[in-house]
Formats: C-alpha cells, sequence, structure tokens
C-alpha cells in the first residue's frame, strides 16, 4: 500500500519516514526510498520485510539480517503483518531489537504454511515463542 506513495511521493515518503519512530516497510519500498547510497538513511529503527528471504532491521545506519526458515508456502498473505505484530509485542516486552525480530520472523514464516491467523503452524510458534521468551527479564 505504502509503494504507490514511494513511487509517487519519495521525498514526502522520505520526510514522513523520519518523523516517526520506528518503521516497517516491504524491500520494494525500502529500494525506493532508499536505494540509491547517497540518500541518508532514516534516524529511526527500520524494519525492511523480505518476504521468504526474512527481515533486515537497520539501526543508526548498521544492517543486520534475519534469515526466515524455508515453510511450507500455503498462504503468504499476511505474513508482514503477523511480523510487525510479534516484534511490536516483544518490544513492548522489553525484548532486544534484534531478538524480537528473530521471534517475528518465525512467526511470519509460520504463518504462511496456513490460510488465515488463526492456523495450527502459526498457533503452534506462537506458544513456543511464549514458552522461549516468558522467563525474559529486561535489564
Amino acid at each position: 500500500m505504502f509503494g504507490h506513495y514511494v513511487a509517487t511521493y519519495p521525498t514526502a515518503s522520505r520526510e514522513a519516514c523520519d518523523s516517526v519512530d520506528l518503521i516497517f516497510m516491504t524491500q520494494a519500498e525500502y529500494d525506493g526510498l532508499y536505494g540509491d547510497p547517497q540518500l541518508p538513511l532514516p534516524k529511526a529503527p527500520l524494519i525492511v520485510k523480505r518476504g521468504p528471504a526474512g527481515a533486515r532491521l537497520v539501526v543508526d545506519g548498521h544492517p543486520q539480517e534475519v534469515e526466515a526458515a524455508a515453510p511450507r508456502l500455503v498462504n503468504p498473505a499476511g505474513g508482514g503483518e503477523v511480523l510487525a505484530g510479534v516484534f511490536l509485542a516483544l518490544r513492548a516486552d522489553g525484548l532486544p531489537e534484534r531478538v524480537a525480530l528473530k521471534y517475528a520472523v518465525r512467526a511470519a514464516a509460520s504463518s504462511t504454511a496456513d490460510h488465515g491467523v488463526t492456523g495450527a503452524h502459526l498457533t503452534a510458534e506462537l506458544e513456543a515463542i511464549r514458552q522461549e521468551t516468558g522467563e525474559y527479564r529486561p535489564g
């Protein structure tokens, strides 16, 4: 959805990105806004959703790749939304960005093995993530 604005209003889109605290975008949107290495990256942490390839976290200009496991692909729709939701929930619980993204990519990959977000694969993965992170104590 943001892709239209990236193509039509790239300068305004970059300005919008400079006024937020966290950015999620697809690889195509990233390429359209920041593909030119002469353009400065946004100040806010940026998560580039890369579909089956996983995601990239860019903080202070430093990219960190998180690869996705190869899921049994049934329906890729909604994977990016699952990634964003799990990432935000885990960050709200105090997990560091890189750790939260690792779990979010796992959840997003599992969500593509079923239709919808109530499938057994995503449900099981979310439970596993909850168990693995349940003892996390920030600081």
